[in-house]
């Protein structure tokens, strides 16, 4: 599995740009199996598989978001065009989107986001013009790649393009630029990759010290006593302006667990190498553990989780760790061992009411029902990343199952209905609706 940039050099008479014209080529994207650059020239009403343009612009571009492309993950649960983001999302799509590469060229409207070891590309075709275009792009499509074969992929084609400049001997300001950023990135990968990585995973550029800022880097340097799994956890699912507070938070939470030990985790044959989504894998993980914890699997309610955490689930008596009270965050939840019997434990930060701690809790519970905590322990976040969109549908149908709700509701119900349903399962309102969403069941009416 892998992304390719195939390209042919071709002559470009009429372009009076010397940088743009020796990098002119005609390209085509492939992702598996897939063509993302597929077009059609409304105007000749032709269709073909490769654009025709400078490749500058992109080498460039990804050049200067190398760090961001190889390690920041996405910030909304569903892969959206870049085109159709929410305008909040507007940095992020930059540093992710080809869109951005374009510069007056044709690119697909395509994203790449890493999503745990995995890179995922996704591509929308054009809107529809309303007078003929140059090019429209016509494709559709979501593909996932190793990691490793999508940082080859980007290398070996900006490898080509300084290349071509060299044999071109092009030496002014913007090729020297890119000269100088690929080699500043090669010597990044020797000397200070573990900082880039964290620093791109925050979201921020790792060469400019206006982001990257002091203390940023020295909390980044705090986390070395940190396990790997736990300090990408917090990476992923902290802000740049909670990192501080959130890495105090964990630093002292942790004192309170075991970091890594033996004990019997209640695995139902989650696949290691997630060929579901991680909603479906959240889905179907719930369901098993329904069906081995409930004698009816499809409708009980839970009315103590907790119980149920330590009477089938293996958690230790106490369910629960307090954290400590003197720092703040925004985390949902730290999940580990017990250091008194090794089982598992959990430690929230605040208390909340009812439903939202069931919930946090039924989260929790994905990780070691999933065995995640076999790699140490674990954070409960907000974050868009594969590990807590699954514990986020493993929650909810484990506390409110799809089956159930099927049996109740049809079409669209008024939000009192909804609440009505909730109070009964013990969960918030908000959880019915996604549940009737993601499971097409129906839709709650707004007010």
């Amino acid at each position: 599995m892998n992304m390719r940039l195939d390209f042919e050099w071709h002559d470009a008479p009429g372009v009076a740009d010397e940088v743009l014209k020796a990098t002119w080529a005609r390209l085509e994207i492939r992702v598996n199996d897939q063509v993302a650059t597929e077009v059609v020239d409304d105007r000749s009403n032709s269709r073909r598989t490769g654009i025709y343009g400078s490749l500058f612009p992109l080498a460039e571009w990804v050049v200067e978001h190398w760090w961001n492309l190889l390690n920041e993950p996405a910030v909304v649960p569903a892969f959206v065009g870049g085109r159709d983001a929410a305008p909040w999302m507007l940095d992020w799509v930059q540093r992710h989107n080809l869109l951005a590469a374009r510069e007056g060229g044709a690119l697909p409207d395509l994203t790449m986001v890493r999503d745990g070891d995995e890179m995922v590309i996704n591509w929308e075709p054009d809107p529809t013009c309303n007078q003929p275009c140059r090019v429209r792009f016509i494709g559709r499509g979501m593909q996932r790649l190793s990691l490793a074969s999508f940082k080859d992929s980007l290398a070996v084609f900006v490898n080509a393009v300084v290349a071509r400049l060299n044999d071109s001997r092009l030496r002014d300001v913007d090729t020297e630029r890119l000269r100088e950023s690929w080699a500043a990135i090669g010597q990044s990968e020797i000397d200070e990759r573990p900082l880039c990585q964290s620093l791109a995973t925050l979201g921020l550029d790792p060469y400019d010290p206006d982001e990257s800022t002091e203390s940023i880097i020295e909390a980044i340097e705090r986390m070395d006593g940190i396990d790997s799994v736990l300090r990408d956890d917090l990476l992923q699912g902290t802000r740049v302006s909670e990192l501080i507070s959130d890495l105090d938070w964990i630093q002292e939470s942790v004192e309170r667990i075991a970091s890594k030990g033996a004990v019997e985790m209640h695995a139902f044959g989650l696949p290691p190498d997630w060929k579901t989504t991680a909603h479906e894998t959240g889905y179907r993980l719930a369901r098993a553990t329904r069906a081995k914890l409930l004698e009816d699997p499809g409708h009980g309610v839970i009315d103590n989780l907790k119980d149920l955490l330590v009477s089938s689930l293996g958690w230790t008596e106490t369910v629960r760790i307090s954290a400590p009270s003197a720092t703040k965050t925004h985390l949902d939840a730290l999940v580990g061992l017990s250091p008194d019997d090794g089982r598992p434990v959990v430690v929230l930060p605040s208390k909340k009411a009812e439903a939202s701690e069931r919930f946090r809790l039924a989260r929790a519970a994905f990780f070691s029902v999933s065995g995640a905590l076999f790699d140490g322990p674990r954070l409960v976040t907000g974050a868009s990343t594969r590990y807590q969109r699954a514990s986020r549908a493993f929650a909810a149908e484990l506390l409110c199952p799809a089956k159930a709700l099927s049996e109740e509701v049809f079409g669209s119900i008024s939000c009192e209905q909804a609440d009505v349903i909730a109070k009964r399962f013990k969960v918030s309102s908000l959880v019915v609706k996604h549940q009737m969403e993601n499971h097409r069941l129906g839709l709650v009416e707004e007010p």
